[in-house]
């Protein structure tokens, strides 16, 4: 049997099935609680990752964010533009600047998570606190092994690799 055929199975499609509601349901979440936040999804996640860092350079960002740094850069300075985040100059390399969140961006941070908090609060209530572990540990389990692959689901076409 190979790993193709061992892995195609109704259990791999249950996953995926519910993979992709998850998806739906976070993404719908992620809108409404931005938006009443008053921040795109996108800074939304820079800003979240930068108030857990504190100080970071640009490309340890869009790292973080698995994202290519031309990318963060324009989610970057959209959040300079709303006072949410500053640059600085890294003393150790003047060629690499270093980001953190503003006063105000600590502010929107913490209004941020209190607002998805509260929401994932409610719907966990009624959840036993064994399960709600177990949910986090499959949850960071599964973000553990999506880190470590690219995101294609195809292989390269043969025109990418000549």
């Amino acid at each position: 049997m190979t790993t193709k055929e061992s892995f195609a199975t109704p259990w791999l499609r249950g996953l995926r099935r519910a993979l992709r509601r998850i998806e739906r349901g976070v993404e719908r979440q992620m809108k409404a609680q931005t938006s009443c936040c008053g921040v795109s999804s996108a800074r939304c996640h820079a800003l979240l990752e930068l108030d857990e860092m504190g100080l970071a350079s640009l490309q340890a960002l869009a790292a973080a964010l698995k994202l290519d740094a031309s990318t963060a850069c324009r989610t970057v300075d959209a959040l300079v533009a709303e006072g949410l985040v500053e640059r600085s100059e890294d003393r150790a390399n003047r060629r690499r600047v270093l980001l953190r969140p503003t006063p105000a961006g600590k502010r929107k941070a913490a209004a941020i998570h209190d607002a998805c908090d509260a929401f994932y609060a409610g719907i966990m209530k009624g959840l036993p606190e064994d399960r709600r572990q177990a949910l986090l540990e499959g949850a960071g389990l599964l973000a553990d092994l999506l880190d470590g692959v690219d995101g294609r689901c195809c292989p390269p076409s043969p025109r990418s690799r000549a």
